[in-house]
């Protein structure tokens, strides 16, 4: 569990992830549009932010880490979202902190995401970089390009 005075992140369960990917994310879809394939399986772990002073069980971020099944070492991450009342707070550091370093442990060679243009700058401050070969593309109106962390160099977070 990583924590610091008022974020707690820790493991939940897929279920968990459903309602704030859907609320931030896409809310103009069905729910069913931010389930994935691999939520369940086990190649999939989730991680939630919560605010340990409240009562809540319910988080105020959420991550997802899925192990590519053809390559152990090669993980991605997706349906990275933080409640906007939280944002601008470094919770959404936090998770990526939390991600990254769970990638570390595994012994990863690489990470991955497809993001969203304008979150571009928060993963270059992890040393994510854009991989030129694929390009920008659009899905559902947002424009995304495909971010690359190599874990061959000794990284800080």
């Amino acid at each position: 569990m990583t924590q610091s005075r008022e974020v707690q992140i820790c493991q939940i369960t897929p279920d968990q992830t459903i309602p704030l990917r859907h609320s931030v994310l896409w809310p103009d879809q069905p729910q069913s549009y931010v389930l994935l394939e691999d939520d369940f399986s086990d190649t999939a772990t989730h991680f939630g932010a919560f605010i340990p002073s409240s009562a809540s069980t319910v988080p105020i971020g959420v991550i997802s880490l899925f192990a590519l099944p053809s390559d152990t070492a090669c993980y991605r991450f997706r349906k990275f979202a933080v409640d906007p009342a939280h944002q601008n707070r470094g919770i959404g550091t936090l998770l990526l902190r939390r991600v990254m370093t769970t990638c570390m442990e595994r012994g990863a060679s690489e990470v991955w995401c497809d993001a969203r243009v304008g979150a571009c700058g928060l993963y270059e401050k992890f040393g994510m970089l854009i991989d030129q070969e694929k390009g920008e593309w659009v899905k559902g109106g947002v424009e995304y390009v495909r971010m690359v962390k190599q874990f061959n160099t000794p990284t800080t977070l």
